[in-house]
């Protein structure tokens, strides 16, 4: 089968099919005589397999695991499942928080802010999450609600979920080592700084995508979302 081919039963486009064999996910061999790549039925099987674990959102290092058998797939699922849970229990108290807003000015015409406040302030420090709004400022400077962000230097996908500041710590320092770059944290945050070769960078989580359009994230509970892209600026940029 040639790509169009795969293309059409699988529902994958070309530029992401490239990207897997590119990620070692897929070997696909080649004809001898015009050198062009021929797919078979199990290259169809692995591309679907693909898709399926990327729909549930699954990073594509797992998948590679999973393919090589560095990891069980019920391991896997029970990895992910119990990252969704969490994220459930996260939103939940939000939207219960959203209710009891609600309720109190249908009632009263108005809301006891401090109290509510107070509440969070509990929950968080029982290790629960809300919208994290200490880059605020990055969008009013930036004017990122019309579209506009400073590019980024390079992007990567984490390992593991970054649920905190110490999982971001952790999945900067495992790209540095991996790319043999030395880096230094300056400030450890869900937007950490840090330096490597002298230049100080801000890193950021990507929010999910939205149609076709893939925006990285600064405020909002998206910071927490886990596998989604980091995606790396010049300091000097954002704060420009």
């Amino acid at each position: 089968m040639t790509i169009k081919d795969v293309m059409l039963i699988t529902g994958i486009s070309k530029q992401n099919i490239r990207f897997y064999e590119k990620e070692g996910l897929l070997a696909p061999d080649r004809n001898r005589q015009n050198g062009y790549r021929e797919y078979t039925n199990e290259d169809v099987d692995r591309l679907n397999e693909i898709k399926l674990y990327r729909k549930l959102d699954i990073s594509l290092s797992d998948i590679k695991a999973i393919i090589t058998g560095e990891m069980k797939l019920d391991d896997c699922m029970t990895k992910y499942s119990d990252f969704i849970t969490m994220r459930m229990k996260q939103l939940d108290h939000a939207r219960k928080m959203c209710d009891e807003v609600k309720e109190e000015y249908a009632h009263y015409s108005r809301i006891n802010v401090p109290e509510k406040l107070e509440k969070i302030e509990r929950l968080e420090s029982e290790g629960e999450r809300f919208a994290n709004i200490m880059t605020d400022f990055i969008t009013k400077a930036k004017g990122c609600m019309s579209g506009y962000f400073p590019k980024a230097v390079f992007f990567f996908e984490p390992h593991e979920p970054i649920m905190t500041k110490e999982d971001f710590t952790k999945e900067l320092k495992r790209y540095g080592e991996q790319n043999d770059m030395k880096l230094e944290m300056v400030s450890e945050s869900m937007a950490p700084i840090f330096v490597a070769d002298d230049v100080v960078y801000m890193a950021q989580l990507e929010l999910p995508r939205i149609g076709l359009t893939r925006l990285p994230i600064y405020v909002g509970y998206a910071q927490t979302l886990g596998f989604k892209f980091v995606y790396i600026y010049k300091y000097a940029d954002i704060n420009r």
